[in-house]
């Protein structure tokens, strides 16, 4: 009997994913038939196909690939496949510690109603490797209430509540509008520090160059789709979660001010600053949060 679905959406990693296949296929404290690995392919174009149908695993892994949609409509696709009670979303590069599934399915197990949502902490590395010594931190704690990076809730609540929405096209809040949905059909957080996931996120777009474009890019994407979610569900929530509450959206005027992000561009673009320094960090925070919130109010503008 499958009791976990694991389902796994992915565009062009598949190295990182490979890897991540193979962390879920050493599990702890959960039987080989017990639970399965779905991955869906959103139209890579990279050696993806090929190094699925090598790996080898002891545990049921399927792979289906379609042409690119979203992550929406791959998520659904994934959660029409699965055959688990319970379906667990884990991102494409990430390394899951052996007991990972078992101290997600536990709360299953103990929990009579199980009209719950399951997470846990998304520890960042930029090596792709599990640190031998490692503290769980603040900062890996997401708000979110659905992050599908590490996040579970049973198969039946994400059907019954219309499963992802596919109006989300682009990078952002597709999660975010789920885990709204399933709070409103009755579901629970349930947040375990033991069901840890370690993430693999090198330094500041270091995988892409540094291009500035390409975090502008993800930063104007994140924006539309934070229109979208508030659009579909205009409360104060939901307000602050997109950051154009009044107690959110004031505070960053004064530190993503164009002034600041102007001259942190022009040092990052220089080379002046360290690839890896705090300062570096501080101006590409801003710069980020700038691009986003102009994308956003301008998408909002537009809307009325």
């Amino acid at each position: 009997m499958v009791k976990v679905s694991v389902v796994i959406c992915t565009y062009n990693r598949g190295e990182l994913l490979e890897g991540s296949v193979r962390s879920l296929d050493n599990q702890e404290g959960i039987k080989k038939d017990e639970y399965e690995i779905i991955i869906v392919d959103d139209g890579s174009t990279d050696d993806t196909a090929d190094r699925m149908k090598k790996i080898e695993t002891g545990v049921s892994l399927s792979y289906f690939r379609k042409d690119w949609g979203g992550r929406s409509e791959a998520r659904n696709l994934g959660i029409n496949k699965s055959k688990g009670e319970v379906v667990l979303f884990v991102d494409d590069d990430v390394i899951v510690p052996p007991l990972f599934i078992k101290n997600h399915l536990r709360h299953y197990e103990e929990n009579p109603d199980k009209k719950i949502i399951v997470r846990g902490p998304i520890v960042n590395i930029d090596k792709y490797q599990i640190p031998p010594d490692f503290k769980v931190k603040t900062s890996d704690y997401s708000g979110a209430t659905f992050c599908t990076c590490n996040a579970s809730t049973l198969r039946k609540a994400l059907i019954d509540t219309g499963g992802f929405d596919e109006s989300f096209k682009e990078y952002g809040f597709e999660d975010n509008e789920m885990g709204w949905r399933l709070l409103k059909y009755g579901c629970k957080v349930e947040f375990d520090f033991s069901a840890h996931i370690f993430h693999y996120k090198p330094i500041e777009w270091k995988e892409k160059g540094n291009d500035l474009e390409v975090m502008k890019t993800r930063a104007r994407e994140l924006g539309r789709s934070g229109a979208v979610y508030l659009k579909k569900h205009p409360h104060w929530k939901v307000a602050m979660a997109v950051g154009v509450h009044p107690l959110t959206y004031y505070p960053s005027l004064l530190l993503d001010n164009p002034l600041l992000c102007q001259i942190g561009e022009e040092l990052i673009s220089k080379g002046r600053l360290k690839e890896s320094g705090g300062i570096r960090a501080f101006f590409t925070k801003r710069i980020f949060r700038h691009t986003y919130l102009k994308t956003l109010l301008s998408a909002l503008k537009q809307e009325r």
